[in-house]
C-alpha cells in the first residue's frame, strides 16, 4: 500500500472516510503524523454548549434527547478529532442506554458526556465512570440495591455484556458480585425542583449542581466477605469493577470487540492474545490497544480493507464531512454566545434532519436496539434500510436563491470548486476524480454509468454553478446507489 492509501483505510475506520475535505487535512502530514494526530484528542471544544440547544427562543427550554442528539451530531459533523466521536459510538453501543427506557434528557446528557469525556482512556476508568452513571442503572432497572435482596440480574448482565463476556463466570460469581453492589443508587435533582425549564437549568448551570448523581448508601451495603472470580475479600462494588477490568477474560473481550469494531470479524485467536497482552500490560488503556492494532500487519490485510458495511453513521457523516455540512454548521452557529442562547432553528433542522436519516437505515442514536446495541456489519442491510440509504445523498445541498431557482449551498460548493478544477480532463480523468473526492472505489459497472452521464451532459462546458452542481449531484446519487460504495 502507498502511504496514501494507508492514510486513507485509516480514516475510514477511525475517522469520517479518506474523503477530499480529510485527506486534504491530513495527506500533508504523512502517516505517522496523521496517525498521532488521530489519537490525541486534546480539549474538547465547548462551543456551542449543550445548554443552547435546548433553550428556545420566546419558549420554556426542552432538555430532551432529540435535541441533545442534534448537539452530538453538530459535533460529529465540525469536530477536528473524529476518532472521539468514533469511540463515543463505540462506547454507546457497548454500554447500550436508551432513552426509550430513561425518559430523562438531561440523565442521557451526563451519560453522553461520559462517553465522550476520555474514550480512549483506561477501560477501568471507563467501565467504572459509565456503569455508575444514572442513566445506566435505570437501564438495568436499578433505583436501589439493598443487602437481603441483591439484583442478579444488573450482575449477570455486567458480567455477561460489558466485562467477561458469555460463559466466563459461575452463577456463584453472579450472586458474589450482586452482593458487592449493594448500596448503590442515584439521585435525581432537575425534576423535584417545580419551577421553569428555563429557570431550572439557569439555576443549575449558575450553581453547577448536576442533573443525576450516582450515591452509595453505606446503611444498605452487604458488608460480609465475597468471593469472586476466585478472589476473596469485603468487596464493594468499585472494587468488583476493578478486578473485572483487569481480568484476562475481559482483556479479550474487550479487545476482540474492538478489532470486529474497526478491523474485520472472527479474527484469529492470536491476534486477541496479542491484544489482550497489550490492554493487561498498559493497565487496560484503550489507546495502547487501538495503537496496537494499527501496528499490526492484518489491519492492513486484504481481510480488513473494503470489507465492513458502512454503518448509518459513517455513511451518512462521511458524505456530510466530504461536502462540508460543518462548515455550513459553524457559519449558522456564528461567535461564541452565551450558555442560554438558543441555536438559529436551521442548526436544529440539519443536524434534526441527519438523525432522522440515520435512524430510518437502522441507527437510532441514544436509542439502541436493545442492551446489547445494535447489530452491525451485514445488520446494516436489508430490503428496507438498504432504500433509504441508496437515496441518501446530504441534507444540505441547495438553497432557493430566488423564488423557484436553487443554487448550491456553501458545503456543495465545496464539490463544485474542486470539479471545476478538472473540467479540462478526459471525461473518464474527471470521473475519477469524483470519485475520489469521495473516497469511493467501484467496479467498472457503475463508473461506465457515472461516466456516460458526466459524457452526456457535457463535463467540459463552461456553465453556471446551479448547472455545474445539478450535474455532480445527479452523478452522487448514482454513486451513492453502487453496491460498493456502502463498504469502507
Amino acid at each position: 500500500m502507498t502511504e496514501r492509501e494507508k492514510i486513507a483505510h485509516l480514516l475510514r475506520r477511525f475517522a469520517f472516510g479518506g474523503t477530499y475535505p480529510e485527506m486534504l487535512r491530513y495527506e500533508k502530514l504523512g502517516f505517522k503524523a496523521t496517525a498521532d494526530k488521530l489519537f490525541d484528542l486534546g480539549t474538547d471544544p465547548e462551543n456551542p454548549e449543550i445548554f443552547r440547544f435546548f433553550f428556545k427562543k420566546g419558549e420554556d427550554a426542552e432538555p430532551n434527547t432529540y435535541r441533545l442528539r442534534c448537539w452530538w451530531f453538530y459535533k460529529c459533523a465540525t469536530t477536528s478529532s473524529p476518532l472521539r466521536e468514533r469511540m463515543t459510538l463505540f462506547w454507546h453501543d457497548h454500554f447500550a442506554v436508551s432513552d426509550n427506557k430513561i425518559e430523562d434528557g438531561l440523565s442521557m446528557v451526563a451519560y453522553l458526556q461520559e462517553l465522550r469525556k476520555n474514550p480512549l482512556g483506561r477501560f477501568e476508568d471507563i467501565l467504572r465512570e459509565v456503569v455508575t452513571q444514572p442513566a445506566f442503572l435505570k437501564e438495568l432497572d436499578v433505583q436501589i440495591m439493598k443487602k437481603g435482596s441483591p439484583n442478579e440480574n444488573f450482575a449477570r448482565e455486567l458480567l455477561e455484556l460489558y466485562t467477561l463476556g458469555e460463559g466466563n463466570y459461575t452463577e456463584t460469581d453472579i450472586k458474589e458480585v450482586a452482593r458487592a453492589i449493594t448500596g448503590w443508587s442515584f439521585i435525581e435533582t432537575f425534576y423535584s425542583q417545580e419551577a421553569t425549564n428555563n429557570v431550572k437549568l439557569r439555576q443549575m448551570q449558575k450553581t453547577k449542581t448536576p442533573f443525576t448523581a450516582f450515591s452509595i448508601i453505606p446503611a444498605f451495603h452487604d458488608r460480609s466477605s465475597k468471593t469472586v472470580l476466585g478472589k476473596k475479600g469485603d468487596f464493594d462494588g468499585i472494587d468488583v469493577l476493578k478486578l473485572l477490568a483487569h481480568h484476562p477474560k475481559t482483556a479479550m473481550f474487550i479487545t476482540k470487540k474492538l478489532w470486529e469494531h474497526f478491523a474485520y470479524i472472527n479474527p484469529e485467536a492470536t491476534i486477541i492474545d496479542r491484544l489482550s497482552q497489550v490492554y493487561l500490560n498498559s493497565d487496560t488503556s484503550i489507546a495502547s490497544v487501538m495503537k496496537a492494532m494499527i501496528a499490526m500487519s492484518e489491519f492492513w490485510s486484504t481481510k480488513a480493507l473494503g470489507t465492513r458495511v458502512k454503518s448509518p453513521f459513517d455513511l451518512i457523516f462521511g458524505l456530510e464531512r466530504a461536502l462540508y455540512l460543518g462548515r455550513t454548521l459553524q457559519q449558522k452557529l456564528g461567535p461564541a454566545q452565551s450558555y442560554d442562547s438558543p441555536v438559529d432553528q436551521p442548526i436544529i433542522d440539519l443536524t434534526g434532519g441527519i438523525a432522522y436519516h440515520m435512524s430510518n437505515m437502522g441507527l437510532d442514536a441514544l436509542y439502541p436496539d436493545s442492551v446489547a446495541g445494535w447489530d452491525w456489519g451485514h445488520g446494516w442491510i436489508s430490503s428496507n434500510t438498504m432504500m433509504k440509504r441508496i437515496r441518501y445523498d446530504g441534507v444540505n445541498n441547495w438553497y432557493e436563491k430566488e423564488k423557484n431557482k436553487y443554487w448550491p449551498t456553501p458545503g456543495m460548493m465545496g464539490l463544485v470548486e474542486v470539479m471545476r478544477g478538472h473540467m479540462q480532463k478526459p471525461v473518464e480523468e474527471f470521473t475519477k476524480e469524483f470519485l475520489s473526492y469521495f473516497d469511493a472505489k467501484l467496479s467498472p459497472e457503475p463508473t461506465a454509468v457515472i461516466t456516460e452521464h458526466f459524457k452526456k451532459f457535457g463535463h467540459s462546458q463552461p456553465r453556471a454553478d446551479n448547472d455545474f452542481g445539478w450535474m455532480l449531484q445527479v452523478a452522487l446519487k448514482a454513486l451513492v446507489a453502487a453496491p460498493e460504495f456502502h463498504f469502507h
